[in-house]
């Protein structure tokens, strides 16, 4: 993962009551957190696990759609270059999470494309601790 200096304010600034602040402080991490495609760097690509805690909390808990989007392409696009025994340790975080959110009916989260796109990420997981 590209190194964040500022993380501690990053986390912060995602228990913002203000919806725009945190939508804001989401892009900048997606930006900052997830590369280029071709980049030569995938290889050193890993999630720092308080970040991993407080996406998985906004991906529970926000009530802003796209606040709970954001958090989950954040997750996908940087577990994608993971090696496997760190997307098992950050499914133990993930994974319960999702299942709160996503995992009972009627589900708490409305919107059906982020509960498949939820589905995906937990079957990756399946898959990746499978092989």
């Amino acid at each position: 993962m590209p190194e964040i200096p500022d993380l501690q304010h990053y986390l912060g600034d995602l228990e913002s009551k203000d919806k725009a602040s945190r939508i804001r402080t989401l892009s900048l991490l997606k930006d900052k957190l997830t590369l280029a495609p071709g980049s030569s760097d995938v290889g050193d690509h890993s999630m720092n696990y308080n970040l991993i805690d407080a996406l998985a909390n906004r991906l529970v808990n926000d009530p802003a759609e796209r606040c709970r989007e954001l958090s989950l392409t954040i997750i996908a696009e940087c577990l994608r270059d993971m090696d496997p025994a760190k997307i098992v340790r950050s499914a133990r975080c993930i994974v319960p999470a999702a299942a709160e959110r996503f995992g009972s009916q009627p589900f708490r989260e409305p919107v059906e494309e982020l509960r498949l796109k939820c589905a995906r990420m937990v079957s990756f997981f399946a898959l990746i601790a499978y092989f």
